[in-house]
């Protein structure tokens, strides 16, 4: 699966939606998108006006699914690869060094707040 931030120009579901459902779910607190579900920064999944639209697994079926491989690139995606790292679904990771280092400097500010 592939893992995007819920922003312009990181996410392939952004520019896909509605405006007012783009929005309505930043205000639910979406941070993250991983096969079309929104999650927020705890690894919740967000309900939206997303969910009739997308065909795909849902968040609790990939959380049964024993093998789920993600993918992300850039450090723009770190919220969203560390919200789906929460929902406790991925088993294998595959991000680049820029990313990496943003998911570090995220956890470091995270432990000392």
């Amino acid at each position: 699966v592939a893992i995007g931030a819920w922003k312009p120009a990181t996410s392939t579901v952004w520019d896909r939606a509605d405006a007012q459902v783009r929005q309505a779910a930043v205000e639910a607190g979406a941070v993250g998108e991983c096969s079309g579900r929104l999650l927020d920064a705890k690894g919740v999944a967000v309900e939206s006006g997303l969910d009739e639209q997308i065909i795909a697994v849902t968040i609790k079926q990939l959380q049964r699914t024993p093998k789920v491989v993600a993918v992300a690139q850039g450090e723009a995606r770190a919220e969203a690869v560390l919200a789906v790292a929460r929902a406790g679904f991925v088993t294998t990771l595959i991000i680049d060094t820029p990313l990496a280092q943003a998911l570090t400097d995220l956890i470091d500010k995270e432990k000392s707040q």
